[in-house]
C-alpha cells in the first residue's frame, strides 16, 4: 500500500488496534509505540482467550466480537505470524472492517511518514533546500526572516519546519514567499526531518536552519564551495560543512584568536575549552554571550566580522561534538549515514538527539566535519542565556540588524 493512502486511512481513523498478541505482535507494539507516538493503540485484539494474557504493555486484550466502535473509524495493524494472516484478514472483512495492514519491511523502514504532518507543497525540484526550523522563537523572526530572504540564492528553495505545531504566521510567510511549509502533531525534531528528506527526494544539497541563527552574506555559498574544495584538496570525505559561529563551543575559539583576544576573554569570563560544557560561561553567561556579539566593540558585529573572514579560504576541521544550527551536507552522507535520524519519545521534542546522531555517525563512517572559515553567522544564545538575552536583544537591537 501507498505510504500516502496509508497515513490517509490512520488520520482517518479514530480507533487503533493491533491484532496479535505474540512475541511479534509484543515487537511491533514496541516499534509502533516509539515511532508514531501520536497514533495511540488503544488495545490488542486475538482471536482466542486461551493462552493470552488480560493485558500487554498496559493494552487490554480483547476479541473482536468485543469491540464497541463504529467499523469505519477503526484501522487494525496485523500484528500476527505469517501463517495466522490470511484467516485473520478474513475475518476481519466478514466482520465488516475493511481498514487493516499486514506491515511489511518498507513500510516499518519509514514508520515516521506514517506520523500526522501536514505538507504545504511548493517545492521547485531544485538541486539545494534548505530546511528552517522554525515554530517557538517568535520574537527572532523579524532579523532571522530578513537576513534569510536578503542572503537566500535564487538555486536554493526553503522549506519551513515546525515540529510539534502549525503557526499561522509561519503559513502565511510560507505562501508569500511561494515556500513549502511542513509541521507535525508530535514534537520531535529528528521525525520532522526525516518526513521533510522524504519529501524532497530529487535534491542533492541540504541546508539546516535553526531559528535562532542569523545569516550573513555569501555564507550559504561559501559553505557550498568549501564543501566542494575540501573533498577535492584533502585525503578524506566530507560530511557536514558549518560556518564559524562566535557563540559556540568550537567557532568562539577560532574567532577569539584569529583576532586576537583569547586572552581579553579569558581575563573577562573564564578560560577557553573547546566543546560542549554548560557550565563554561560561553554558554552559560549572558555577558559572554554579548561579548561575543560585539558589545563590548572588541569583536566587531556581525556583518562586519563576516565580511572581515570571507575570501580567506580559510578552513578547519571540528574534532569535537559541534552544534548543528547551521550546517550544510549532502544526499551522499545522508544515505551513508543511515537514511534517517533514530528518535524515541523524550521530552522535550527530542532537542540535540539529531546533533548527537549527526556528531556521531560523522566519525562512525569516517567522515570529517569541516568548518568554513570564510564566513560567519549569529547564534543567539544558548539555553541559560536566552531569557536575558531577550531584553538584550531589544535594548541592543542594532547589533543584530543587518549592517
Amino acid at each position: 500500500m501507498d505510504m500516502n493512502v496509508l497515513r490517509e486511512k490512520l488520520d482517518n481513523s479514530q480507533h487503533i488496534y493491533l491484532y496479535g498478541a505474540g512475541l511479534t505482535g509484543m515487537n511491533y507494539l514496541q516499534r509502533l509505540r516509539k515511532h508514531l507516538p501520536s497514533r495511540s493503540i488503544e488495545g490488542i485484539i486475538v482471536s482466542g482467550r486461551d493462552g493470552n494474557p488480560e493485558k500487554i504493555g498496559g493494552l487490554r486484550v480483547m476479541l473482536l466480537s468485543e469491540l464497541a466502535v463504529r467499523k469505519e473509524e477503526t484501522f487494525f495493524w496485523i500484528t500476527a505470524g505469517e501463517k495466522h494472516q490470511k484467516g485473520i484478514v478474513q475475518g476481519l472483512e466478514y466482520s465488516g472492517y475493511n481498514r487493516y495492514i499486514v506491515p511489511n519491511q518498507e513500510i516499518m523502514e519509514k514508520l515516521y511518514m506514517l506520523e500526522k504532518h501536514e505538507f504545504i507543497d511548493r517545492r521547485q525540484y531544485t538541486d539545494k533546500v534548505l530546511f528552517l526550523l522554525a515554530g517557538y522563537k517568535e520574537f527572532l523572526w523579524r532579523d532571522v526572516f530578513e537576513r534569510l530572504e536578503s542572503y537566500l540564492p535564487e538555486d536554493i528553495e526553503v522549506c519551513i519546519l515546525s515540529s510539534g505545531l502549525k503557526n499561522d504566521r509561519l503559513e502565511a510567510l510560507a505562501e508569500q514567499k511561494g515556500w513549502s511549509y511542513l509541521s507535525t502533531t508530535y514534537n520531535s525534531v529528528t521525525m520532522i526531518q526525516n518526513i521533510a528528506m522524504e519529501y524532497y527526494q530529487n535534491a542533492q544539497w541540504f541546508y539546516k536552519l535553526d531559528e535562532d541563527i542569523f545569516l550573513t552574506e555569501g555564507t550559504l555559498q561559501s559553505m557550498l564551495r568549501t564543501f566542494v574544495s575540501v573533498q577535492e584538496l584533502e585525503p578524506c570525505n566530507v560530511g557536514v560543512v558549518a560556518p564559524l559561529i562566535p557563540l559556540n563551543g568550537y567557532g568562539y575559539i577560532r574567532v577569539l584568536d584569529k583576532l586576537g583576544l583569547r586572552d581579553t576573554y579569558e581575563k573577562k569570563f573564564d578560560k577557553v575549552l573547546s566543546g560542549g560544557y554548560p557550565v563554561k560561561k560561553i554558554e552559560s553567561d549572558i555577558d559572554a554571550a554579548a561579548f561575543m556579539w560585539g558589545a563590548t566593540g572588541e569583536l566587531p558585529k556581525l556583518d562586519e566580522l563576516n565580511r572581515a573572514f570571507a575570501g580567506s579560504n580559510e578552513y578547519s576541521f571540528c574534532n569535537v561534538r559541534f552544534s548543528i544550527g547551521c550546517i550544510l551536507y549532502s544526499r551522499t552522507f545522508w544515505d551513508k549515514m543511515g537514511g534517517a535520524y533514530p528518535y524515541g519519545t523524550g521530552q522535550p521534542g527530542d532537542v540535540g538527539e539529531d546533533e548527537v546522531h549527526l556528531c556521531a555517525r560523522t566519525v562512525l563512517k569516517s567522515y570529517v566535519l569541516a568548518v568554513d572559515e570564510s564566513s560567519v553567522v549569529g547564534h543567539f544564545s544558548f539555553g541559560p542565556q536566552t531569557e536575558g538575552m531577550k531584553d538584550y536583544y531589544a535594548a541592543h537591537h542594532e547589533l543584530f540588524e543587518i549592517q
